[in-house]
This record gives C-alpha cells, sequence and structure tokens, in this order.
C-alpha cells in the first residue's frame, strides 16, 4: 500500500474527525481512502454513461453521406 500526504483545510480535517469521533469510520485514514474509492467508481459510472449516450447519438444521427445520396436521387429524378 502506497502512503500519501494530503492537506485539507482546517474545516474538511475538522468533519473527518468527527466522523471517526462518532463512530462512522475507525480513522481518518479510513475515511479518506472511502472517499476516494466512491469518487472513482462514480467517475467511471459517469465515463461509461457518456461513452454509451455518445454512442448512441452518433448511431441515430442522420448519416450525411447516405442522406446527401438519396436526396441526390430524388432530385434527379424530379428533374424533367
Amino acid at each position: 500500500m502506497k502512503t500519501m500526504q494530503i492537506e485539507l483545510p482546517e474545516k474538511l480535517q475538522g468533519e473527518l474527525s468527527a466522523l471517526v469521533q462518532n463512530g462512522w469510520f475507525r480513522s481518518e485514514d479510513e475515511v479518506v481512502r472511502v472517499a476516494v474509492t466512491e469518487f472513482l467508481r462514480r467517475a467511471r459510472v459517469d465515463l461509461v454513461e457518456k461513452q454509451q449516450r455518445e454512442d448512441i447519438a452518433w448511431a441515430v444521427q442522420p448519416r450525411l453521406n447516405e442522406s446527401s445520396g438519396q436526396a441526390g436521387t430524388q432530385e434527379a429524378s424530379r428533374q424533367p
């Protein structure tokens, strides 16, 4: 396991200490590990969701080459 040293604003550090004192976590280190793990999990889910939305948007957008080819064919058949 890698050790990291971080600087936190006093208010945030106080909130971490309160979580430990109130029994929610065993240590401030654990609070930070859980917070980082949860952040990464959510970021990963958000990234996958964004990629899925982009894929869907790409799949449903009209194809420029296909539409212009069809439009050109229709226009040519209408001209005398």
